[in-house]
């Protein structure tokens, strides 16, 4: 059995789309083709059936990050703002194609049936649910985020001053023992 030192490379990951400078590292450059890769998806998608839900309509940080096998932790602003920042603007912009695609669906003049209204109508709560849900998961987040470190600070400083208090108490203690044993010798 031959052993190469070509069978223990990484392949080159390819990329369709120029990579931008900025993406420097191989988990940046997977997602980075994972972004643009569903973008592309999305907006083919987007050309043929309006009807989709809005979580269907945009990408996910989240989808991103599986399709590319890395945790979702890793698309966060703090690690990767860039990657999240494209993510945005992807968002925005199939979010304006939307508008753009949809408002040129014109109706042709007839009544919608009633069957045809009822679904319509649970598609728009269904839509209006994620996006209520989006909102709170945000805010959630943020609230997290903003909250925790003022937390881990002042348990910092409860800690500190309970480690002050446990040392004086401890010197009070030893002082009594001694006091205890001369005592206990002059008796």
């Amino acid at each position: 059995m031959v052993i190469r030192i070509s069978d223990f490379r990484k392949p080159i990951i390819a990329s369709a789309q120029p990579l931008p400078t900025w993406v420097e590292t191989p988990t940046q450059i997977a997602l980075f083709n994972a972004m643009i890769k569903s973008y592309d998806e999305i907006q083919s998608a987007l050309s043929g059936d309006l009807t989709q839900a809005i979580r269907d309509r945009q990408i996910s940080a989240r989808q991103v990050a599986r399709l590319c096998n890395v945790s979702p932790s890793t698309l966060t602003v703090r690690r990767q703002p860039k990657l999240v920042a494209l993510l945005g603007e992807l968002n925005t912009n199939l979010g304006e194609l939307f508008k753009s695609l949809n408002s040129k669906k014109g109706t042709s003049g007839r009544k919608l049936t009633k069957q045809e209204l009822i679904k319509e109508n649970h598609r728009l709560k269904n839509e209006n649910e994620t996006l209520r849900n989006l909102a709170l998961t945000e805010g959630v987040l943020c609230w997290i985020n903003h909250s925790l470190p003022n937390v881990t600070r002042q348990n910092a400083i409860t800690i500190a001053k309970l480690k002050e208090e446990i040392m004086h108490k401890d010197e009070v203690i030893s002082n009594q023992a001694e006091q205890n044993r001369k005592f206990i010798e002059s008796l």
